[in-house]
């Protein structure tokens, strides 16, 4: 029986355990567990989908032929030791993502910001981008909870304007040229032609949901390229428009 210690972390809302032997795999990568309880709970459901004698046939090919959970057991503060049932890291996936696909949103949401914390962390690093403590643990709960704020991108450009000391010039005329390009790329139309055909004095408060989606995305993006590579605002949205290619909404 393996024995492991524990550690307590947190995710989106709710405070569990991961378990280690410190064991390395043939990649030289730490095998991290979570016990079997805590793997159904953190998804709302009943620790019997969790149970090997109990999970479903379907869920059991998924994990493979000879899959078995990890018998192991730690010991408590108190001196005693408590057996555990313990899946690896890349098994609670599967687990999750069996159950995303039956339609639990719960496990479909924790698997969306795990995903989209690993890309992170695998573009930050090839990026050479210093990495804090506590960062990628941080970054998935607040995408469980809904907390990640968007970087406006006016803010960006407000950021970088001192560090290149830009003139008054530039400053009057570069967040109107940037307004122009986002609606250029993604209406085929300046802001001042988007009032006249929509007859609004706002542009964005007769967009559609999608279109204003598509313009979110180009700030964001933009707003990232500015912060991160410096790159002059302007190009930055444009650059934003060339990577996500996002299709002409011409109505």
């Amino acid at each position: 029986m393996l024995t492991v210690f524990r550690t307590e972390i947190k995710i989106g809302n709710q405070v569990t355990f991961a378990y280690s032997a410190n064991e390395i795999d043939s990649n030289g990568n730490p095998i991290n567990y979570l016990n079997n309880v805590q793997l159904a709970e953190l998804i709302g459901l009943n620790k019997t989908t969790a149970l090997q004698t109990r999970m479903s046939e379907e869920l059991k090919v998924m994990l493979g032929k000879d899959w078995t959970a990890v018998q192991g057991q730690y010991q408590m503060t108190s001196g005693g030791k408590t057996k555990v049932s313990l899946w690896t890291a890349d098994d609670c996936i599967i687990y999750w993502t069996y159950h995303a696909e039956k339609g639990n949103k719960t496990a479909f949401k924790l698997i969306c910001a795990l995903a989209a914390t690993s890309l992170d962390t695998i573009i930050n690093d090839a990026f050479n981008r210093d990495y804090k403590k506590g960062q990628a643990e941080s970054l998935t709960n607040a995408r469980l909870l809904g907390k990640v704020k968007r970087r406006e991108l006016t803010d960006a450009i407000k950021d970088y304007i001192p560090r290149h000391n830009k003139s008054a010039d530039y400053q009057k005329w570069i967040y109107p040229n940037i307004t122009d390009a986002i609606n250029l790329g993604i209406f085929n139309r300046r802001a001042s032609q988007l009032k006249e055909d929509w007859d609004t004095k706002n542009p964005r408060d007769s967009m559609t949901e999608i279109e204003l989606d598509y313009v979110k995305q180009v700030e964001d993006l933009a707003s990232r390229l500015i912060d991160q590579d410096d790159i002059e605002p302007l190009k930055a949205s444009i650059e934003a428009l060339t990577r996500l290619i996002i299709p002409v909404c011409d109505r």
